[in-house]
């Protein structure tokens, strides 16, 4: 992340499962929830538009 998104920032995001849960742990990040994450952080160093959670080497 370019900057730190906090959670305030996220609150928007009603079906996110980490915003619904009453403390934080490891939950999955579905696409759109991400690209929204990035967006509101200004991107990511490395984002070159391939989200493939599994890149070849």
């Amino acid at each position: 992340m370019r900057r730190a998104v906090d959670l305030k920032e996220m609150k928007h995001l009603k079906d996110f499962v980490l915003l619904k849960q009453p403390r934080l742990s490891v939950v999955p990040v579905p696409d759109l929830i991400w690209d929204t994450i990035c967006h509101l952080g200004g991107g990511y160093h490395g984002d070159d538009g391939n989200h493939d959670p599994n890149p070849s080497d």
